[in-house]
């Protein structure tokens, strides 16, 4: 049976409704202090040979979602040296895989991580001829495309920064939630302008901003890495887990502080106590991290109350530990 003209008429205009979907109730609502797409202006390479200078050399700042599924992210530039340039980024808080197994556990890391305060950001840098995003308007990348003989499309990649952490020494993948990432650029051009990429790859699920610290420093990142105290990369940077209530337009500062005497003050309380922990378990059987949790669970026992926005958990809820053996 033919379908009717009146059913027609309610039909079309709901099929018509349809295709003007945009879906924009997926994206978080982009805050305007906190532009998706940030232009952090030309930054001086620093000179330092201790973690003391190093601490103050730090760029504290925030990123957040465009709001569409446009990426997310910033950019600055730097002039070539002549020599290698580090670039390093550490973006909040910090993230462990919590131990479940049913032999050989490890009890420091028995307590479950909080992954609604973790981000994550990628590096990516290169000469800025070849960059072709619009800096604070839309990220791009360095991919350069010409044509073949045969009228074929090819990319080419002038990414420089190939990325080595403490997961992948050999390079090739990036650091993951919360770690930091860093990349050597060797032999820059002297007086070359560079550009480099901080991509929002995540933010953190409680609001949306994702505090970060950046290091941009002479010299090979391993020097950076032979100065730092503890045998993890995490507490080369503290405070970089800044509270999302502060006033800071970024639209007229790009950085939020300078050094990390500045950054306490914006900073969450504890943050730097818990990356503290998490170094000590991390290179040596300290329980130190697991007795925070603990403590941290008898001071908040209904774990929901984490959700708050004055409120700052940096450990999970135990009751969501995995049975070992269960998928």
């Amino acid at each position: 049976m033919r379908p009717t003209t009146g059913l027609l008429a309610v039909v079309l205009p709901l099929l018509a409704a349809g295709c003007s979907y945009s879906g924009e109730w997926l994206f978080p609502e982009p805050d305007p202090r906190v532009p998706g797409v940030q232009e952090l202006g030309t930054l001086e390479p620093a000179t330092v040979s201790t973690y003391e200078e190093i601490q103050e050399a730090v760029h504290y700042g925030e990123l957040a979602p465009t709001g569409t599924a446009d990426i997310g992210g910033a950019t600055f530039t730097f002039e070539g040296t002549g020599g290698a340039v580090c670039i390093w980024v550490d973006p909040e808080t910090v993230y462990w895989s919590q131990s479940v197994a049913a032999s050989n556990p490890q009890p420091r890391f028995s307590y479950p991580d909080n992954v609604r305060d973790d981000g994550d950001i990628d590096i990516r840098a290169g000469l800025s001829v070849y960059y072709n995003g619009s800096p604070g308007v839309t990220l791009g990348d360095f991919q350069v495309r010409y044509q073949d003989e045969l009228g074929n499309s090819i990319p080419v990649e002038f990414n420089q920064c190939v990325i080595t952490s403490e997961q992948y020494p050999a390079g090739g993948a990036h650091s993951g939630r919360a770690a930091p990432e860093y990349c050597t650029l060797n032999n820059t051009q002297l007086g070359t302008s560079y550009t480099v990429i901080l991509e929002l790859f995540s933010a953190p699920y409680d609001d949306n901003r994702l505090g970060y610290g950046l290091l941009l420093t002479h010299g090979n990142c391993e020097n950076l890495r032979n100065l730092n105290p503890t045998e993890t990369d995490e507490c080369l940077i503290l405070g970089e887990s800044i509270r999302g209530d502060n006033d800071h337009d970024y639209r007229e500062e790009p950085f939020i502080a300078q050094g990390f005497t500045e950054v306490e003050d914006v900073s969450w309380e504890g943050s730097s106590t818990i990356e503290g922990l998490f170094c000590a378990a991390y290179s040596s059987a300290q329980e130190g991290l697991l007795e925070y949790c603990l403590a941290e669970e008898e001071e908040i026992p209904i774990r929901s109350d984490c959700d708050e926005p004055d409120i700052r958990c940096f450990c999970g809820d135990i009751a969501d530990t995995p049975s070992p053996g269960s998928r």
